[in-house]
């Protein structure tokens, strides 16, 4: 075939193809980069469709073609700020079990979702069985996100503010309201945008050490214990590995310098490699 030619066929073949989809490359020409929201494991296994709700999400704030236009309608300058946090791998979203014994919860409403604060969401099993109501209840909770991180909303609430809910809720379930069902009850395999975890650091090789607590007696027998832990050795000690550190935010030690967070306070975070609790929230 005459060089003409061929490029003239390769042109042609290319206006004919589909455009190829990026989901492996993880970038939707719509959404831009994959979602990189942090799921804590037990979300990823009580509610497994959380990935592909967030992913379809991140699209669908992306088209302004699908929101209506007006006053208390999820404005296209909010969208986008929802849109680039769920590109920040800082916004983690925990399961929590519900809030109240299920034996009670007949004919009355269960918090499905929770903003903690400007990085963390927690949902319970209430969020939504099927991908567009599990996508609703995100994104109510990202609009609060989105207020706590660009619009003022205060961290910790007075009780001035919780008297007039309105102000922040208001616009979280209007953007509720607003999300089209159509993107997500069509949506295949093949058209959800990737959902890609943060890429993780591999984890430095533990490597243990004979360490005696700062409280336990001097001369105490001692054993191997990993990093960030020590050794309760002594008369009347539990003989077992502690965590060495035991001035941790809303945690106290018990009588066995075992660390437990302090009531109101359910979540522990901890060190993804040494297992080291940092706080509890």
């Amino acid at each position: 075939m005459r060089p003409g030619l061929r490029l003239f066929a390769i042109a042609l073949l290319l206006l004919v193809l589909p455009a190829p989809r990026c989901i492996e490359a993880g970038v939707m020409p719509a959404a831009g980069p994959c979602v990189r929201t942090g799921l804590t494991k037990e979300l990823r296994t009580e509610l497994p469709h959380t990935g592909a709700a967030l992913a379809i999400l991140k699209h669908v704030l992306a088209r302004d073609e699908l929101w209506p236009v007006g006053e208390g309608q999820l404005a296209a300058g909010v969208r986008k700020n929802i849109v680039a946090i769920l590109e920040d791998p800082e916004l983690v979203i925990e399961y929590s079990a519900p809030l109240v014994p299920e034996a009670h919860l007949e004919g009355k409403p269960v918090a499905a979702g929770q903003t903690l604060n400007r990085n963390r969401i927690r949902v319970s099993k209430f969020a939504g069985k099927d991908t567009y109501t599990l996508a609703r209840t995100l994104l109510h909770e990202l609009v609060h996100v989105e207020q706590l991180r660009y619009e003022g909303k205060p961290e910790g609430l007075t009780d001035w503010l919780r008297t007039v809910p309105v102000i922040w809720e208001k616009p979280a379930y209007a953007a509720e309201a607003a999300l089209p069902r159509g993107p997500f009850d069509t949506a295949t395999e093949k058209d959800v945008p990737c959902y890609d975890e943060p890429p993780q650091p591999p984890c430095p090789e533990k490597v243990k050490s004979s360490k005696l607590c700062p409280w336990s007696p001097k001369g105490a027998s001692s054993g191997p214990c990993d990093p960030g832990f020590c050794f309760d050795g002594g008369f009347n000690h539990s003989l077992a590995c502690k965590q060495e550190n035991q001035n941790v935010p809303n945690a106290h030690p018990t009588d066995l310098n075992d660390l437990v967070c302090n009531d109101g306070f359910r979540s522990q975070v901890r060190d993804r490699c040494s297992g080291v609790l940092l706080r509890c929230e």
